[in-house]
């Protein structure tokens, strides 16, 4: 864009900022189409639009003086500088709560600082790309560059640098972006001298309509409450129970929500490596935030492997947490102390469970505890999982989290003769390894739906044939 600009200025043409931005989109697009999908570039095109359209605007709203003092002369250029951050900011806000979940309340500041290191970094970065060799030049850009990052970093560690929001609906994002435009042209059409006749009659249109709005300003307050307080009812009517699971690559994790609109969080995926790859920060999170849940009320972890909780510590972080559910332990792993530590911290309800507990969530709606008993007599975190049974009306699943044949063996000593194995919905042990969901078992919990988490590092080992070949075998 600025080698437009200069190129604009040397065949003496008029400077067209969007023109400009036109082409160097297209000139991106060309080599690499898929750019299109770049957060950076939605964010960077968005706010320069934001402040070609704003800024023009709101400086001839400030005040000008013929001659102005030199202590006058900063605060007009501060002002300048808060406009021009402020417009960025105003038009990349709905991205930022759709891509990041966040708001951002430093950025005024923040930009602010930054800006006076931005006209160094442009001109440094074109002595840097033509061919001639420049001593210097490329030492001293990545010393301006790293005060750059620097300071960003500085405030992105501030308060309210990053408040956790919801995703807002796309209809609600379309609504802010046509308003923002239509503020924009009738600003610009009524800054014109010259106005043309439909401009006048676009205006004249929008005066009638203000003190239309104005006489009946009770009318419309009241209908905007009614509009309101529909919308909050609609969204507190009961509705369909839906469970969702949830992808966190090798590892399992799901979300329940019941028809009172309270939300259970079974599990949360997870890397050994938090520092990595956090799969609670990365996709757990925006995923509860997508779905506009920014409180759980109940989470619960089947064991302490890292692949099922690590996930859970981002959650238990940055949102509220009412109640974490967790079985006995025969062996207290690293992840099971950390994950204490800041329930504690965070002052969440813990409660540990153990076979024969019923655990009630709302009318019609319980989890009953199947697994383990006490004593704890099998080894390992995977034979000590809790195995819950969600009963709804008729409908029933049976979370199994990672227990192997022993277990599984165990689970059909203890309930021979019952239904209380038999559920609708299986979520198949251990990824489908082989080392679980024998045909005993399978038999005795006879599904319809059968589910089986695969992350991408186990996709040729699990499923299991064998496990698949039972299931066939069973719908047989």
């Amino acid at each position: 864009m600025a080698m437009l600009g200069n190129i604009a200025v040397l065949v003496c043409r008029k400077n067209d900022i969007i023109n400009n931005m036109a082409i160097s989109l297209g000139l991106i697009l060309l080599q690499n189409p898929f750019a299109i999908n770049n957060t950076g570039l939605i964010l960077s095109y968005s706010a320069t639009l934001g402040i070609i359209g704003f800024v023009p605007i709101l400086k001839a709203k400030i005040e000008k003086k013929q001659e102005e003092t030199e202590k006058q002369k900063w605060i007009t250029k501060l002002k300048e500088i808060s406009i021009v951050s402020a417009s960025a900011w105003v038009a990349i806000l709905p991205i930022s709560m759709v891509f990041f979940q966040t708001i951002s309340f430093t950025f005024l500041l923040s930009n602010m600082m930054v800006s006076f290191l931005m006209g160094m970094i442009v001109m440094l970065g074109f002595l840097v790309s033509i061919p001639i060799s420049i001593p210097f030049v490329a030492n001293i850009l990545g010393i301006v560059l790293s005060i750059l990052i620097g300071m960003s970093e500085f405030f992105s560690k501030l308060p309210l640098s990053q408040v956790l929001v919801c995703s807002p609906p796309i209809l609600v994002v379309v609504l802010y972006y046509c308003s923002l435009l239509t503020w924009v042209s009738i600003q610009n059409i009524s800054q014109k001298t010259d106005k043309r006749r439909i401009h006048k009659q676009f205006l004249k249109g929008i005066e009638h309509r203000k003190k239309w709005l104005w006489r009946n300003k009770k009318k419309v307050v009241a209908v905007l409450t009614i509009i309101m307080i529909s919308c909050f009812v609609f969204k507190t009517l009961p509705q369909d129970l839906s469970i969702h699971f949830i992808d966190v690559g090798q590892g399992d994790c799901t979300l329940v929500t019941t028809p009172n609109h309270r939300t259970i969080l079974m599990d949360g995926g997870g890397s050994v490596n938090l520092e990595k790859y956090d799969v609670g920060k990365r996709v757990l999170l925006p995923y509860l935030l997508n779905h506009g849940i920014k409180k759980i009320d109940l989470m619960v972890v089947s064991h302490f492997d890292a692949d099922h909780c690590n996930g859970l510590m981002a959650i238990l972080e940055k949102l509220q947490v009412n109640k974490l559910i967790i079985g006995k332990q025969k062996e207290e792993s690293e992840e099971y102390k950390t994950i204490l530590e800041q329930a504690k911290k965070k002052k969440v309800s813990i409660q540990t469970v153990e076979k024969g507990n019923q655990i009630e969530i709302e009318k019609n709606l319980w989890l009953d505890v199947l697994y383990p008993e006490e004593p704890l007599k099998l080894q390992g975190l995977n034979n000590n999982s809790l195995v819950l049974k969600l009963n709804y009306g008729n409908f029933n699943m049976l979370f199994t989290g990672d227990i192997e044949k022993e277990a599984e063996q165990k689970l059909l000593t203890a309930y021979l003769g019952t239904d209380t194995l038999k559920a609708t919905a299986l979520k198949i042990a251990h990824h489908g390894s082989k080392t679980s969901t024998t045909k005993e078992f399978l038999k005795a919990v006879n599904p319809k739906i059968s589910l089986i988490g695969v992350g991408k590092n186990n996709l040729f080992g699990h499923p299991n044939g064998e496990v698949l070949e039972r299931l066939k075998q069973i719908r047989k």
